[in-house]
């Protein structure tokens, strides 16, 4: 049997496809409405935080600045 030759789609598959189709927005539903609700509440407690500081930055010590040999300016 070809394709062009196939009759409509017969009532004995349209009810399934209507029973699967209404039990997806079923389950969409129960997941958006809620399931979903208790499954972030959860990760929410489960979810730990804190802050992280940065340490200051060590603070400068005064060295003594190194003697530099004063430069010979040559006469002509």
């Amino acid at each position: 049997m070809s394709y062009a030759n196939r009759r409509e789609m017969s009532s004995n598959k349209t009810i399934p496809i209507v029973i699967v189709a209404l039990l997806h927005i079923f389950l969409g539903y129960a997941l958006v409405t809620g399931l979903a609700y208790n499954v972030v509440k959860k990760a929410a407690e489960d979810l730990k935080t804190f802050d992280v500081e940065e340490e200051p930055p060590p603070p400068r010590s005064r060295r003594p600045r190194p003697r530099t040999v004063p430069s010979r300016r040559r006469r002509r």
